[in-house]
């Protein structure tokens, strides 16, 4: 089954007995199609702009989207709901600090391929160190 529904795409996978809407690189699913519906009108009644972001995410930068910005948050501690660009992760969908959500620009991009270079270099000054440290000679009090 397949429908769309205020522009959005919902379609019924048998696989896992859901209805799923596609949203902009994202998607919401939902056993209920009720649910999904009432989802997509609570979207039309948001002004929100979605923005293509990189998150850390378990030490790994990720394609993502932010979805949404809960309003009335401390300014100590800030999360959004982001949807991640890769579908095959089980947590396609969260919450996260956004000092962990950067903008997917050609400046970011460019930082990070940096970081991950010096990461890289740091990794092989590490690997050395170990090879030099397994050189030295130890303590031997019976010797």
């Amino acid at each position: 089954m397949e429908e769309t529904y205020k522009g959005f795409q919902i379609r019924y996978s048998e696989n896992s007995g859901e209805f799923i809407a596609a949203i902009g690189d994202s998607t919401y699913q939902n056993s209920n199609l009720v649910s999904v519906k009432k989802y997509i009108d609570k979207l039309d009644k948001k002004d929100f702009k979605r923005i293509d972001v990189i998150v850390e995410s378990y030490g790994e930068m990720q394609d993502a989207v932010v979805t949404s910005y809960p309003e009335g948050q401390s300014k100590t501690y800030q999360e959004c709901w982001i949807s991640f660009k890769d579908k095959s992760r089980y947590d396609s969908r969260r919450k996260i600090n956004i000092k962990q959500v950067f903008l997917d620009n050609p400046h970011n991009r460019e930082i990070l391929t940096w970081i991950k270079g010096k990461e890289v270099a740091i990794a092989r000054l590490k690997k050395e160190i170990n090879q030099f440290k397994e050189t030295l000679e130890t303590y031997n009090p019976d010797a």
